[in-house]
């Protein structure tokens, strides 16, 4: 009986004695290297119903006495611009100049006829995605050149379309002067570069 006790006892020892186990694993590795572009929204749209994303043509910006004439140009957009990574983001407002030379003297008679006009660009600019929170943003050039408004976003960031990359456009002329006749051109850009 002592004999078959040990041997129950033995195999029950055996049972109660847990398994060796085993196991294995493969890591998996990725890098994603920091980039911003522009368009290719999340939802796949390329622009919004209502807002322009093209080129600004003013036409004729003087009337019949030859003055500036020029309404606001509303509800234009930058399209989606996004990056993913914080990143450096300047836009950059450049007066509306007589043959896009901004470098150029002033007419002889300055007190009456201009031909470098200002421009200003207020709304969202992004704002919201660049956590600049929901209200206008202001960028405008000075003294016929250019102005800027740089902003270090602080992660990735998406525009999305629409009001949420807006500006609305102004030329400016305070001194109520006429142009001197020829072809003007000037530009609204914004940069995004990964930091």
């Amino acid at each position: 009986m002592k004999t078959l006790f040990a041997a129950v006892s033995a195999i029950g020892l055996l049972a109660s004695t847990p398994a060796f186990a085993a196991d294995t694993q493969v890591n998996v590795t990725a890098t994603v290297t920091g980039a911003c572009g522009l368009g290719d929204h999340k939802s796949g749209a390329t622009s919004a119903p209502g807002w322009t994303q093209g080129d600004i043509n003013l036409g004729a910006i003087t009337g019949a006495d030859g003055k500036l004439n020029v309404a606001p140009v509303t509800n234009r957009s930058f399209g989606n611009v996004w990056c993913n990574a914080p990143a450096d983001v300047t836009i950059e407002v450049a007066s509306l100049a007589l043959d896009g030379d901004r470098a150029s003297a002033a007419p002889a008679d300055s007190s009456s006829f201009a031909n470098k006009f200002d421009l200003k660009i207020t709304g969202n600019l992004g704002g919201n995605a660049f956590n600049n929170g929901a209200g206008d943003l202001a960028v405008q050039s000075t003294g016929g050149g250019t102005g800027s408004l740089d902003i270090a976003t602080t992660g990735a960031f998406e525009t999305g379309l629409g009001q949420y990359s807006s500006f609305n456009l102004q030329v400016l002329n305070p001194g109520n002067l006429r142009p001197v006749a020829g072809s003007y051109s000037g530009y609204v850009k914004l940069t995004a570069t990964v930091s």
